[in-house]
């Protein structure tokens, strides 16, 4: 309830869409699409008002965590004062990351994009009269 209560609503853009952590959408209308026929409520479709939106998370290697990890793994913990050029390499995977289209979507439960704007208005209202009533969850 909180979560919706204060969510951001975004449009529908850049990103993949989910109503859970299970299953992630292209958009709100392949997911639409897929739950029409799972969600079902005396004969009648009772699909979502609202789903979160997500966020992209690009490819990206970070140098530090590479090499403190192999030397830990490999017992050169503090040997890392010994090797050299590292600005060098940095700049290298660094130029060799930008390359990459490598990239994944996490849900935010923090953005929502809203389907059905009057269900989503009483949806809310709902939840905000909830948490009133409720103030410790």
């Amino acid at each position: 309830m909180s979560r919706l209560v204060k969510a951001d609503i975004v449009p529908e853009d850049d990103c993949m869409v989910t109503i859970d952590d299970d299953k992630y959408y292209t958009d709100v209308a392949e997911m639409l699409e897929s739950l029409g026929d799972d969600v079902i409520v005396d004969g009648e479709p009772n699909l979502p008002a609202w789903c979160y939106a997500t966020r992209r998370k690009t490819f990206d290697l970070n140098l530090f965590n590479c090499i403190e990890s192999y030397m830990e793994n490999n017992h050169h913990e503090e040997a890392y004062s010994e090797l050299k050029q590292v600005d060098k390499l940095e700049t290298l995977l660094n130029q060799w990351c930008a390359l990459q289209t490598v990239s994944t979507f996490f849900i935010d439960y923090q953005r929502i994009i809203v389907i059905d704007p009057g269900r989503y208005a009483r949806e809310l209202v709902e939840a905000t009269a909830w948490l009133e009533a409720n103030p410790n969850g």
